[in-house]
């Protein structure tokens, strides 16, 4: 039996062209980008996260730098300071005490209990400008997750901050956020620091990523702290 060839107009086989590229694309996640962005409320929660930690201030934290030294701190966001106990990554450890402006350190010993707000600390205390060292940036990173006043929702929605998953911290599950991209960034890259926060929308942790270093400096609040 002869076949028929049937032939159809150009228009036609261009939109079964269309349809068939659509069905094979469509829910393809055309973004290279891990999650997405961030909802309105969620930006409004992530906009109260530092002035929930300075209301709660003081706080205990405890901080991971890259370099291999890990700090278990108290930090009064009011007064901008922080006074905590440190091991590096020689095996050295003692007590460590820093500002947005100096930052001291003391071998040695370390009290049962440190008070933020105290006049004087015992010890032979090393003492300098806070400045781009990796701990210093750490530091600084660890002292600027409070704010007096909540940040700018819009300003986060428009800065490309991202919704990234859920996870959970000490028991407590969180979604964890990139935060806005840095003013100098490209709008196809994401911030290097995220923020995982609670559903009451208080910070459980926060890692801030270097470039050229494998390993964020690491920012938690312990939950019985």
């Amino acid at each position: 039996m002869r076949r028929r060839t049937i032939k159809l107009p150009g228009a036609i086989l261009a939109l079964i062209v269309l349809v068939l590229a659509a069905s094979c694309t469509e829910g393809a996640d055309e973004s290279p980008m891990p999650g997405r962005p961030v909802s309105a409320e969620e930006a409004s929660l992530l906009a109260l996260a530092r002035y929930k930690a300075w209301t709660d201030s003081p706080v205990s934290i405890e901080l991971r730098v890259p370099d291999g030294t890990t700090v278990e701190a108290v930090v009064d966001y009011k007064e901008r300071k922080a006074v905590g106990s440190f091991t590096d990554g020689a095996g050295r450890h003692g007590m460590v005490v820093w500002t947005d402006q100096v930052v001291a350190f003391a071998e040695g010993a370390v009290p049962e209990q440190i008070d933020p707000g105290a006049g004087s600390l015992p010890g032979e205390w090393t003492r300098r400008p806070m400045g781009k060292e990796l701990f210093d940036r750490a530091a600084g990173l660890a002292l600027g997750l409070g704010d007096d006043r909540p940040d700018n929702a819009q300003l986060i929605i428009s800065g490309g901050a991202r919704r990234l998953r859920t996870e959970t911290v000490d028991g407590v599950a969180c979604d964890v956020y990139s935060g806005p991209r840095p003013s100098d960034a490209d709008d196809s890259e994401i911030s290097p620091l995220s923020y995982w926060i609670s559903e009451e929308g208080r910070m459980k942790k926060a890692e801030m990523e270097f470039k050229g270093l494998n390993t964020p400096a690491v920012v938690s609040f312990p939950e019985d702290a």
